[in-house]
């Protein structure tokens, strides 16, 4: 069963939401749902940031939605926002499923929403991006992100899955396998308890203090460097 609760604020912050770009309509939203029986929270994400972070203890998966709007001001941005905004959490079984997208964006106006979400510890993440930023910490299980662009980081996680088109990918510490399917931009990997393998198009790599092996599947260009690995190390020669 859902719980929801959603509060908006035309042009008002909360500490740590405020946003780089200038745009002509703001307004704040919340969203939580118990999350007693779940195991995974599925986000799909079009344009704005994302921040997902784990918190010992908690009982609850808990959204703050900055919602965005150019083009558009007062009145005429709450209407493009109620025709063409998907803000949405349930439940779908043991897993949780975050929507946060605006569909259909006019030529005229546009709209993105910038997501700062906490989750209890040890649950599973699994994002499908449009575009912006994406920081995950702390969560302690599973991530799998596929993003169009823009930066991502990754730390204290189990097993890391990135397939990202470009922009940089930093992951730190985390238990298992990480696995890395990247475009273009650099990758940075430490502290990991398994193994690494990374398929990249161009970027430099540089991975250190690795438990288990380094297999780079194929290079396009960029410099490789690898310190610190227990197991074998298998990359492309020059």
């Amino acid at each position: 069963m859902r719980l929801l609760t959603i509060c908006a604020a035309a042009l008002a912050f909360m500490p740590g939401m405020a946003f780089a770009y200038d745009y002509e309509y703001e307004e704040q939203r919340e969203l939580s749902i118990d999350a007693s029986g779940l195991g995974e929270l599925r986000i799909d994400a079009g344009a704005g940031s994302l921040e997902v972070t784990g918190r010992p203890g908690a009982t609850s998966i808990d959204v703050d939605a900055l919602v965005q709007v150019d083009g558009a001001k007062g009145d005429e941005a709450r209407e493009f926002i109620e025709k063409r905004m998907r803000l949405e959490l349930d439940q779908k079984g043991d897993r949780a499923v975050l929507v946060a997208d605006f569909q259909n964006n006019m030529s005229s106006k546009s709209g993105a929403i910038r997501l700062e979400v906490t989750v209890p510890e040890g649950i599973d993440i699994d994002v499908d991006d449009g575009s912006g930023s994406i920081t995950i910490r702390r969560t302690m299980g599973s991530v799998v992100i596929d993003d169009g662009s823009g930066s991502i980081t990754v730390s204290d996680a189990a097993d890391v899955e990135l397939d990202d088109g470009s922009g940089s990918i930093d992951v730190a510490d985390a238990s298992g396998t990480v696995r890395i399917n990247d475009g273009s931009g650099s990758i940075k990997v430490r502290r990991v308890g398994g193994d690494v393998f990374v398929d990249d198009g161009s970027g430099s790599i540089t991975v250190r203090d690795v438990q288990g092996n380094f297999t780079v599947i194929d290079d396009g260009s960029g410099s490789i460097s690898h310190n610190n690995v227990m197991g074998s190390v298998d990359v492309p020669e020059d």
